[in-house]
């Protein structure tokens, strides 16, 4: 089984859809005992950290996917990925879930030349890591789809999984701590690179 968290925000649907069409078995809940019965969570998430983080806390969720991190294969997507951090300064500073130590910062405050939000095609860059997992190779050199204005700033960079480039920033575009891998981009909008990214995370 693998839960998809509702927390009343975001692009729910399209994950679910791609999800489906891997033939996996998928839920989309905010029930605390299904989410910790589920062997795979995903959070994903389009919109604002601080109503995110109301969100979570009025549903009760926060305890839940911090227990979730310890011992399930667990995925952030987007704002999901954001929401892993300690805290964000997006609208105003607010606590995230603590998992991945570390911020969320504004991209407008580095980029200088170009729009903010960042969006569209752009490539992930492997930072070092020696690893047989095959889906930790898929995101060396790959194209995948970015919609955000915030970026994570990573406390420990030995949790860096792929860096982006945009304009004059060098920023984290993915992390991956022990069962747990955030993505700042949207593998269910990056066609087939996306699908074998999840498909190869679920099954390996």
């Amino acid at each position: 089984m693998i839960a998809i968290v509702d927390y009343k925000l975001g692009n729910i649907f399209s994950i679910k859809n791609i999800f489906l069409k891997l033939n996996y078995n998928v839920v989309v809940t905010s029930d605390p005992e299904i989410i910790l019965n589920s062997k795979i969570v995903v959070l994903p998430g389009v919109g604002a950290f601080d109503v995110a983080m109301q969100n979570i806390n009025e549903l009760g969720l926060a305890k839940v996917l911090k227990k979730v991190s310890i011992d399930k294969k667990f995925i952030g997507i987007c704002l999901g990925f954001q929401l892993l951090f300690d805290e964000s300064l997006e609208n105003k500073k607010t606590n995230g879930l603590g998992i991945i130590k570390g911020k969320i910062l504004s991209l407008k405050k580095k980029i200088k030349n170009k729009i903010v939000p960042h969006v569209g095609w752009n490539t992930t860059y492997l930072r070092n890591y020696n690893t047989n997992k095959k889906y930790v190779k898929l995101l060396n050199s790959k194209y995948f789809y970015f919609i955000h204005s915030f970026y994570a700033e990573p406390k420990n960079s030995k949790e860096i999984l792929t860096f982006t480039k945009y304009e004059n920033l060098i920023f984290c575009s993915s992390v991956l701590k022990n069962n747990v891998l955030g993505l700042q981009f949207h593998p269910e909008k990056s066609g087939m690179n996306g699908i074998k990214l999840i498909k190869n995370f679920v099954d390996k």
